[in-house]
């Protein structure tokens, strides 16, 4: 993916969608991802309001930046590291990238639009892996959009 990619555009025309109601596409992502993936509560805060808002920047920047690994990286790459102190694996990655897809549903996006941005969170997630863990960074998120 790169900036002016028709993916990159339609990840960055679903910003509105996920900037209308942040707190609500929040909550709707971190209900999804513990459902989905139970054991992964215990990585986060009891009160979940200040990383709900997290959520939503990190999205923002994504969606905005969408193929500009030279934005992206760094600031992924740090993120990763950060992540790692909370105990964060590889394993982690791919039902976070099903709660994002099935967020992006929810919330109007297309069925194209939530495959671009499966494709940008397989990139993302495998940059992540690679900062975070570079033994492992060959092992594929699999977000996939369905």
């Amino acid at each position: 993916m790169t900036p002016d990619s028709p993916d990159a555009a339609l990840v960055r025309g679903t910003r509105p969608l996920l900037a209308a109601e942040p707190d609500r596409a929040a909550s709707a992502f971190y209900a999804a991802l513990f459902e989905d993936a139970p054991g992964l509560r215990s990585l986060f805060p009891v009160d979940m309001t200040e990383q709900g808002r997290k959520l939503a920047a990190t999205l923002a920047l994504a969606a905005d930046a969408a193929g500009d690994w030279e934005r992206l990286g760094p600031v992924l790459d740090a993120l990763a590291r950060r992540h790692l102190a909370y105990g964060v694996r590889p394993e982690h990655y791919p039902p976070v990238g099903r709660a994002l897809l099935k967020t992006l549903r929810a919330s109007g996006a297309s069925a194209a639009e939530a495959a671009a941005w499966s494709r940008l969170y397989d990139a993302v997630a495998a940059r992540m892996i690679a900062a975070a863990h570079p033994a492992c960074a060959a092992q594929a998120p699999m977000a996939r959009a369905g």
